[in-house]
């Protein structure tokens, strides 16, 4: 199997700010890692993990490539030649206006 999980940081678990630039890296990192474990506990073979905020540079690449995934930058560099057989979303926030964290639109 061949999961792609596409994130972004401000609907990541802890994040309330973006004051703490390392911080926000470490939990944004870190809810990441505990989903590609996850996937691979449970059978699936082939990991891409999209990091989809701002420049695609906030989540750890070495804990991914530790992990067997493999990282793109950016949701427009997400090679759609490949198969995957489900997506995961993740830390996604709320619209601008709405009542979520660190609501806001581009």
């Amino acid at each position: 199997m061949h999961a792609l999980i596409i994130a972004d940081l401000e609907g990541a678990t802890g994040i309330y700010n973006l004051s703490d630039k390392e911080l926000c890296k470490h939990l944004y990192s870190q809810e990441i890692e505990v989903c590609v474990k996850a996937l691979i506990n449970n059978g699936v073979e082939r990991i891409t993990v999209c990091d989809g905020h701002n420049q695609g540079n906030m989540i750890d690449r070495d804990m991914l490539f530790r992990c067997g995934a493999k990282p793109v930058k950016q949701i427009w560099n997400i090679s759609f030649d490949e198969k995957y057989d489900f997506a995961l979303l993740i830390g996604f926030h709320g619209k601008s206006g709405s009542r979520g964290i660190i609501p806001h639109n581009f």
